[in-house]
């Protein structure tokens, strides 16, 4: 396992820093506490922004910004039935 870094996590209307030991489960983590906060009232887009701050520091810029896919940070995060919704959301454009 990695060691913990921090984290921008950005999602639509929200963004935070969080420490984990990659992008995919700060993603998953930072949307949790969004979908806490928020509750259904959370705001989604197709993707999540993430930027590995570790990397930046380092000077590994090109590595460092991650896009990931919505509906697989919402299965990680047990959202399985709001992945699927948004899946179907997002096919429909």
């Amino acid at each position: 396992m990695e060691e913990d870094c921090k984290f921008y996590v950005q999602g639509a209307g929200w963004d935070m820093l969080v420490s984990e030991s990659s992008a995919t489960s700060a993603a998953t983590t930072a949307f949790e506490r969004a979908y806490e906060e928020y509750g259904k009232k959370v705001k989604v887009s197709p993707h999540i922004l993430v930027i590995d701050l570790c990397k930046v520091t380092n000077g590994d810029c090109e590595t460092s910004l991650k896009l990931l896919d919505t509906a697989s940070v919402l299965a990680d995060a047990g959202l399985h039935q709001l992945s699927r919704q948004f899946k179907r959301v997002i096919s429909r454009e």
